[in-house]
């Protein structure tokens, strides 16, 4: 529940928030199949009706009307909710409210729109309701846990000049690991977010990496001159070419930021950056693609994540007593030649099976 805040005289103000559904968590193989672990989401019908209710975050305004200190249970009015899921980033809210916004109510008399609240008052107050419920009730009962859900930065401005947010940076590749002539054209993406008013001055995006030994490998600048308020944005930037960054594994850093001194208050939120790590064989080294990188010479079980996420031993991906097909997609960047490809097996099946290889 936030404190009492002064809108009064004002037309527009902007509610904003981060939020992260169920946390960041490594999720197992079929998690959900005995667990229902984190915020269970809405079930629809393919007429989009609601099959199960699922769990759900309510934005409640305090009614005009009550008081700015200790306002009743009943006097709050649900504005919006967010429904359950599961996210790996941060998620931002923005709810953009003027005289009009979130105060309309079509009511039962047909084509009939009354007004029912002005919010623009001195003491406005927001809060935060969970809704959430047990799941664990039908045979074989699943396992719940306490739906949690993660809220950061809540904040109500007046929009009166851009206030930009740099949400995340990151260099794009699904390998672990990736041959020279193919780590010319890494993709670079940062997304923006535009917390306030439309941007009317342009202003300059600027992107580094920096290596493991802390050198810059990569140094790009961008000028954004559009950017809607409440709106959010991916910009691509050029891409790198990482073939003669380093060689072998290694971490590396990826920073993005409005590179303008002053051309926003809010500081800390014009910059972020992300670790990840980079594995490219230099002359002489193996070049190849990997998903799942278990060295020249792998050894039993290295490079294996499956055991650990179906929890059997010498499992692999593939097939378990029968036959089948497996396909995995390696996308080229540009023009090049690929030889083979190397498979490693589990322990679960020794047999000397007859295995054919397509591309």
């Amino acid at each position: 529940m936030s404190f009492p805040i002064n809108l009064l005289g004002q037309t527009r103000a902007n509610l904003m928030f981060d939020f992260m559904r169920s946390g960041r968590i490594p999720y197992p193989w079929l998690f959900d199949g005995d667990v229902m672990q984190g915020a269970e989401h809405t079930v629809l019908n393919i007429g989009g009706n609601v099959v199960r209710p699922g769990d759900s975050m309510i934005i409640e305004f305090k009614k005009p009307n009550e008081p700015g200190c200790n306002p009743s249970s009943s006097g709050w009015t649900p504005i919006v909710g967010i429904t359950g899921g599961h996210d790996f980033e941060w998620k931002k809210f923005h709810l953009g409210m003027t005289t009009t916004t979130a105060t309309l109510q079509v009511t039962d008399e047909p084509a009939v729109i009354k007004p029912i609240a002005n919010y623009f008052t001195a003491d406005f107050r927001f809060r935060f309701r969970l809704k959430a419920k047990y799941d664990g009730l039908f045979p074989p009962p699943p396992a719940d846990d306490d739906d949690p859900w993660f809220v950061d930065n809540p904040t109500v401005i007046v929009p009166r000049k851009p206030e930009l947010e740099v949400m995340w940076v990151r260099v794009v590749s699904p390998y672990t690991k990736v041959p020279a002539s193919e780590a010319v054209t890494l993709p670079v993406y940062v997304k923006m977010k535009n917390n306030s008013t439309d941007v009317a001055i342009p202003f300059p995006l600027r992107i580094q990496i920096l290596d493991p030994n802390g050198q810059t490998v990569y140094w790009q600048s961008l000028t954004v001159s559009q950017l809607g308020a409440g709106r959010d944005s991916v910009i691509k930037l050029p891409n790198w070419n990482a073939q003669l960054a380093a060689a072998g594994t290694g971490t590396y850093i990826v920073h993005g930021w409005i590179d303008q001194p002053g051309y926003q208050a809010e500081a800390p939120i014009m910059g972020t950056y992300t670790k990840f790590a980079l594995n490219v064989d230099g002359p002489g080294g193996v070049q190849e693609f990997a998903y799942d990188n278990a060295g020249i010479n792998p050894g039993p079980g290295a490079g294996n994540d499956i055991p650990g996420l179906v929890l059997t031993t010498g499992a692999g991906l593939g097939f378990n007593n029968n036959s089948g097909t497996y396909a995995v997609k390696f996308q080229l960047s540009q023009k090049d030649t690929v030889y083979g490809v190397r498979v490693y097996f589990g322990n679960a099946n020794q047999s000397g099976d007859d295995i054919l290889s397509r591309s």
